[in-house]
């Protein structure tokens, strides 16, 4: 008979776990959509929480000041009216941040959106608007090279 403990049972249970989508084999938390409201009272907050890589907003405007320094996704519905009413801040050279059916308004006191460090940002349905109380020429909408041809 043969006494000695095998690890087996204990590789099948972390190989479930991980199909599931859980937990990986590194013990890392694997990425999941989180929702504001819902999962998270604010956007930022979801954005700093690493196990949210994508962010599913409803429909409604967000009074706050993004600063991104992750990869991730940001949504709103299709055709709903998510909008952040601030300004968005992406930076870090690792981070690709995509933007989807999503408005930023904002003043233009450092840029409505601003990718800075390298940053990868892409976007599909994405409105950007100066509010106009704070003056501000065309280029400084977009900060970071979007202006430079």
């Amino acid at each position: 008979m043969n006494n000695r403990f095998s690890f087996r049972p204990f590789l099948a249970a972390l190989v479930m776990i991980t199909t599931t989508g859980t937990v990986g084999i590194s013990g890392e938390i694997l990425a999941s959509s989180c929702t504001v409201p819902g999962s998270h009272a604010s956007v930022q907050i979801a954005v700093d929480d690493p196990s949210c890589s994508e962010i599913q907003l409803a429909s409604q405007p967000y009074d706050e000041i993004l600063e991104i320094g992750r990869s991730l996704q940001l949504a709103g519905p299709v055709g709903g009216n998510s909008e952040v009413r601030g300004r968005v801040v992406v930076g870090d050279a690792s981070t690709s941040v995509r933007l989807e059916n999503l408005g930023v308004t904002g003043a233009c006191t450092g840029g409505v959106v601003r990718v800075t460090g390298g940053a990868q940002l892409s976007a599909n349905v994405l409105r950007v608007t100066w509010n106009g109380s704070v003056p501000c020429v065309a280029e400084l909408i977009f900060r970071d090279g979007f202006e430079n041809p």
